[in-house]
């Protein structure tokens, strides 16, 4: 430690005493004296006051105006600086409520509801900004709220831009502007608690300008869920508007408890209480929080709290930790599955602004969920970015940017020294986020139209390849293919009439069956009766399955629904009702028992090229589904020959998984054949197994010499995978299905306990940090959206 930190620390810390008794304690100028031991001059002056560190100390911390008021009423004299200091902050102030004004007319006028929320706790302060609440979230608003002002858009951090949060700087005016748009917290994480506070806000007129301010109850509550959670420290001016609130006789704590259990603020507004009561303890020598307080409020066990680097400071990682997890525990409980989700975000949100703290800089500008080094982008407009010169000048676009896999692809590919692109759905999709990607295209909708202007925009940027990931995408691009080929440009997938032989499962399973590949006991129903008679003759449970992944209709895909269990007739018609596509009826399987395991390869025309196995450790979905923990394993021959066999009878052209069920005593037997890119491909890659590279290689012209051999025991997790795991097992057991399924005990021992030796993260690779940004943003927006569909 620095041999002058004790001595500048405590005169810190004596400061911040001295100035909470001023504005809190002294009604005599000796009041104040005793504090300094150093009464006043007969000027009025204190003597042993050093004036500078005390302006820096009580303008860092919001107390300034209020701190010379008091001392005026006390006949205490401040020097020139310390004065001018106060009028200029009185200036700001008088400007800030001016703004505050137009904005809440403009509000009234075009009748958005409005608040702001904490503006008036250290009136005659200000904070550093203005944080107003608007409960409609559109952009549209914003445009009303700071029309004819001379505005500049100030760039966003991470948490701001989940938030929702929207900062304008006003010229004339130093306060910002945060507008706040239906959502408090890191992460927007708070979306009904806003609406109490609008709704119970009530009149004050404020210098003179008429405003509205929550009542002192939903303030608390406000602390509670703001004060301690993502923040370093507590100011002076949080404790003088804490302390003068808890003194009133008047406060309402039923509604107080009642508010903050049910919005989730109780853990931190006992958190927050029980440091501003050691507080006043401290300056005071007595306690701030009566027996009249309820003792629901959880004071206790937060740790120490003291003054230092101007402010006071508490043990970060335990108070919030504790925190998060309460909060966290509180929103599964109550099935709040968005607010859940936005939760996971704050790890991260966490860690990108300690970097930016510890670099001294500020986060790559991300708009709407962008990586670093990007502009906007739109349909048809570009990303630029430089992070090496190619090596190779072919250009590969590669679809479905929101998967996983399609990440495997462009961190692959642009390792190799392609010049990579991503398309997607979504405006922002994972794959995106990458360093290697070096342009962007959005297609709203998968249409033959919308890939038409894909195609264009293609062609436009010399792309030479494009790699479908998905069975939509493939058909799609296939749907057209004459078109692609016309201008130069090499579709990564099979023709139809290959195709066709993996996506239409019963025709996989039909060739499996000729060339001697062991399927589970099947039946090819086409009608509801011989669904009930293949049921019947298989015994139930009985699995029923789609015949189609993507089903298209010559318009759209059809909804897929996946696979489900039926116990009895009824469950049966409901599940075969549901899953058919059109004139394809759904297949109906036995149920057989065993382990999933699955054998990968690329395929020229028939002929493997190289292969790759893994093992499951555990499934994103219990019932059955891709892996979230997985290790590469040695070829089981088994599983090789049958794959093998069956691939070149289908006379394949690609990459595949053939996925088997095994019970490893008898013939394992087949479940599928995905003709694509599979979801744990960054395990081969990591392997040695660089599928992504032998595809294209094989695509244009190049010959594939891939190593003979790839690395066993490499584990890979795929941490939202795991988290996805844990909401399914919080979801329940699909209803018909008859294997064992995980208790929430064993799920959460899963997602925070220890991993198997040696696992790495799949998403997170510290040289291309941001795509493990982007999982966790589209994963909070899946469980959102998938939250808002269940209500």
């Amino acid at each position: 430690m620095d041999p002058e930190s004790g001595p500048s620390t405590a005169a810190e810390s004596r400061n911040a005493s001295w100035v909470l008794r001023l504005l809190l304690g002294a009604h005599t100028v000796g009041d104040v004296g005793d504090v300094l031991d150093a009464p006043p001059a007969p000027s009025g002056v204190l003597a042993g006051l050093e004036w500078d560190p005390l302006l820096e100390l009580v303008r860092a911390n919001g107390v300034l105006v209020r701190t010379a008021d008091r001392l005026e009423t006390l006949g205490i004299a401040v020097p020139d600086r310390f004065a001018q200091a106060v009028a200029d902050e009185r200036v700001r102030v008088r400007s800030t409520l001016e703004l505050m004004s137009h904005v809440g007319r403009t509000c009234e006028a075009r009748g958005i509801p409005y608040l702001f929320p904490k503006a008036f706790q250290d009136y005659p302060d200000f904070g550093d900004d203005v944080d107003l609440l608007v409960l409609r979230r559109s952009t549209r608003v914003d445009t009303a709220i700071v029309a004819g002002l001379p505005i500049v858009a100030v760039a966003r951090d991470l948490g701001e831009r989940f938030a929702g949060t929207a900062t304008y700087r006003i010229r004339g005016c130093s306060s910002p502007l945060d507008v706040q748009h239906g959502r408090l917290g890191i992460v927007g994480e708070h979306d009904e608690f806003p609406r109490v506070l609008v709704q119970h806000a009530r009149p004050i007129v404020v210098d003179g300008i008429a405003f509205a301010e929550p009542p002192p109850e939903d303030q608390l509550v406000l602390q509670g869920l703001q004060r301690v959670p993502g923040r370093l420290r507590i100011a002076l001016s949080d404790v003088v508007f804490t302390v003068s609130t808890l003194r009133r006789s008047t406060l309402d704590w039923d509604y107080v408890i009642a508010t903050a259990r049910r919005y989730g603020a109780l853990p931190g507004l006992g958190c927050y209480l029980g440091y501003v009561d050691q507080i006043h303890r401290d300056v005071f020598a007595r306690p701030l929080l009566s027996d009249t307080v309820p003792g629901a409020l959880p004071l206790e066990g937060w740790g120490r709290i003291a003054f230092r680097d101007g402010g006071y400071r508490f043990p970060i990682v335990r108070a919030n930790g504790r925190l998060y997890w309460g909060q966290l525990r509180h929103r599964i409980a109550s099935g709040d599955w968005g607010g859940a989700g936005r939760l996971f975000l704050i790890p991260l949100v966490a860690g990108a602004r300690a970097g930016r703290r510890l670099t001294g800089g500020t986060p790559p500008p991300a708009p709407r969920g962008a990586g670093p080094r990007r502009a906007a982008v739109g349909e048809g407009r570009t990303i630029h970015r430089s992070p090496r010169a190619p090596m190779n000048t072919d250009r590969i676009l590669v679809l479905d940017g929101r998967t996983i896999e399609a990440l495997a692809c462009v961190r692959s590919l642009g390792r190799a020294g392609y010049w990579v692109a991503v398309g997607g759905k979504r405006r922002w999709p994972l794959a995106s986020w990458s360093r290697y990607c070096h342009a962007s295209y959005h297609y709203p909708e998968e249409t033959l139209d919308g890939f038409a202007s894909l195609r264009r925009w293609a062609q436009q940027h010399n792309v030479r390849v494009v790699l479908p990931l998905t069975e939509a995408t493939t058909q799609l691009c296939n749907a057209e293919r004459g078109e692609w080929e016309a201008l130069g440009i090499t579709l990564g997938c099979a023709p139809d009439a290959v195709l066709s032989r993996a996506f239409d499962k019963a025709e996989t399973l039909r060739r499996a069956a000729a060339c001697g590949v062991q399927i589970p006991p099947t039946r090819f129903p086409t009608s509801l009766a011989e669904c009930r008679e293949a049921a019947e003759a298989l015994g139930y449970p009985c699995v029923v399955k789609p015949r189609f992944t993507s089903a298209w209709n010559g318009h759209g895909f059809l909804p897929d629904l996946g696979p489900t269990y039926a116990k009895d007739v009824a469950e049966l018609e409901a599940a075969v009702r549901s899953r058919r596509q059109g004139e394809y009826w759904p297949i109906i399987q036995a149920f057989v028992p065993g382990k999933g395991k699955g054998v990968f390869t690329v395929c020229d025309h028939g002929r493997p090229i190289a292969w790759f196995a893994h093992e499951r450790l555990r499934d994103v979905r219990p019932s059955g589904s891709g892996s979230s923990l997985r290790r590469s394993v040695a070829l089981d021959p088994r599983l090789q020959t049958r794959a093998e066999r069956l691939l070149a009878q289908m006379e394949w052209h690609g990459p595949a998984m053939v996925e088997f069920r095994d019970e490893g005593t008898g013939a394992p037997w087949l479940m599928e054949v995905n003709g694509r890119f599979w979801g744990s491909l960054q395990l081969s890659v990591a392997a040695g197994r660089d599928f992504p590279r032998i595809w294209t290689e094989i695509l244009t012209g190049k010959p594939p010499d891939p190593p003979a051999s790839y690395r066993e025991g490499v584990i890979l997790r795929w941490l939202w995978g795991d988290v996805k795991r844990l909401l399914y097992i919080l979801a329940g057991r699909p209803a018909g299905y008859p294997g064992t399924y995980p208790t929430v005990a064993q799920g959460l021992r899963e997602l925070f306990g220890r991993q198997p030796p040696g696992t790495k993260l799949e998403v997170w690779d510290p040289q291309d940090p941001w795509p493990a940004v982007g999982e966790w943003a589209e994963g909070a927006r899946e469980v959102f959206i998938k939250a808002l569909r269940s209500r």
